[in-house]
């Protein structure tokens, strides 16, 4: 699995977290396929109406197995309503009400996610649309019925509590675009 660190903004006006956050949640996304267009979408197009043209999400998970971190830990992105200043958003691209995750994907976000529970304090993994309040769309289902979190939970868990090997192949990009 690779990570990538690419932060997609040089907007200053996010606001900053008051505490790490607890929770990571996950959330499908159909706007790109890269992490980069998926940026434009937001920032510069109809998607981020939404989000005050704000990336809302930490990290973007995409079919490949890539993890691009877009937002730096402390910015707080607009994913998930009351949940924002609490949790990292993960989006996952692919529409999981119809689709399943690919093999690589699903084996990256579990690994991205253990590793915030290892590292930075997270203590849960939830559905975007599994919390309260997290949306003010009661018909919404995030990120979907062929995303299994029960089966994603149990996953994170044995990798974040196993001896495996480091997870995680970083790299980095310093050009904000």
């Amino acid at each position: 699995m690779k990570f990538v660190v690419d932060i997609l903004t040089d907007d200053l006006s996010y606001r900053l977290r008051p505490a790490r956050a607890d929770t990571a949640l996950i959330h499908r996304l159909e706007v790109g396929e890269s992490a980069r267009a998926i940026a434009r979408a937001f920032t510069h197009g109809p998607a981020g109406a939404g989000t005050g043209h704000k990336l809302p999400y930490t990290f973007v998970v995409g079919r490949d197995g890539l993890i691009t971190q877009t937002l730096p830990l402390n910015h707080v992105g607009p994913h998930a309503w009351t949940w924002n200043a609490r949790s990292y958003g993960v989006a996952c691209v692919g529409d999981f009400t119809r689709d399943r995750p690919t093999g690589s994907q699903w084996d990256s976000a579990v690994a991205l996610c253990a590793c915030l529970m290892d590292f930075y304090g997270v203590v849960q993994v939830q559905g975007h649309t599994s919390v309260p309040m997290a949306t003010t769309d009661d018909s919404k289902i995030c990120p979907g019925k062929h995303w299994n979190m029960k089966d994603f939970q149990t996953d994170v868990v044995a990798l974040s509590t196993s001896d495996a090997p480091p997870y995680v192949t970083w790299g980095f990009v310093s050009s904000v675009q």
